[in-house]
């Protein structure tokens, strides 16, 4: 990511024709109304749905010493689970395309020819079981992330504990991070790599180990969920921890009869 903000915009340019010279049966460019360089989306060609590039990294996976004290400066017991966001691991991730925003209902009704259940949903992300998640996916070419991608997409090149930073900021700014009503009424904000509402709970491919060590067991049946805090606005209490880049949590813990929403991954050549 660094290297990436160290680019000219020219340099930007070429490499984003580069890969999208790559992917052009995938991906078709974005033009209009995004900035010059990385920062534009790709159009999938199949769904119509906006995808961000996300560049090769090496990053810190998981609760940091420093991040862990940024969390009791918000609250002397944060609300978290520390050991389930540790050890903190050093993860390479090679590059991929991620979806703007969780999948859309209007876009599940749209691509798939659903009638949706709640017509006031249209303009949120849709929330289903894991297998349809994956089947959908799937039915375009793309799968759901795996969880070291998903952190790593989340933080956008942040080293904070918050992909916006180490506080929270007023109630009116965080409204338009953790807003899940994708109508355009509202101000939404992005992260570093150009994406929205990460804080909906959405799956990952992962079976759910209670911790990043290597001689954990998988879960049976049970699945990795990343992010939160959107679906508990507005919140009444410590909701906030919910939306750590790091925190994690089993799917045995959703509230919607087992359901979360998702992005979809579209793996991308090395550049």
């Amino acid at each position: 990511m660094e290297k990436l903000k160290a680019m000219k915009p020219r340099q930007r340019g070429q490499l984003r024709q580069a890969i999208l010279a790559e992917v052009s049966d995938v991906f078709a460019d974005q033009t209009e109304h995004y900035g010059v360089g990385l920062t534009r989306p790709f159009v999938h060609r199949k769904s119509g749905i906006e995808f961000q590039w996300i560049p090769t990294g090496v990053y810190a996976m998981g609760l940091g010493d420093k991040e862990e004290k940024a969390a009791t400066c918000i609250s002397n017991t944060p609300p978290i689970t520390k050991e389930e966001m540790r050890p903190v691991t050093t993860m390479k991730v090679e590059s991929f395309f991620i979806s703007v925003t969780p999948v859309l209902t209007r876009d599940y009704c749209r691509i798939g020819n659903h009638k949706p259940y709640h017509l006031d949903q249209l303009n949120h992300p849709l929330v289903v079981k894991q297998e349809e998640a994956q089947r959908f996916a799937a039915s375009l070419g793309c799968r759901l992330p795996y969880e070291r991608e998903w952190e790593y997409a989340c933080r956008g090149g942040t080293e904070t504990l918050f992909c916006w930073g180490d506080e929270l900021p007023e109630e009116t700014e965080l409204k338009e991070w953790v807003s899940k009503d994708f109508s355009g009424l509202q101000p939404l904000r992005a992260n570093g790599f150009g994406l929205y509402s990460l804080f909906s709970g959405e799956w990952c491919v992962d079976k759910w180990k209670p911790s990043h060590r290597d001689d954990e067991n998988a879960a049976a049946d049970v699945f990795v969920v990343r992010g939160g805090g959107g679906d508990l606005w507005p919140w009444q209490c410590d909701e906030w921890g919910m939306c750590i880049s790091a925190f994690r949590f089993p799917s045995t813990d959703l509230l919607e009869h087992g359901c979360a929403s998702f992005r979809l991954v579209y793996a991308a050549p090395e550049q």
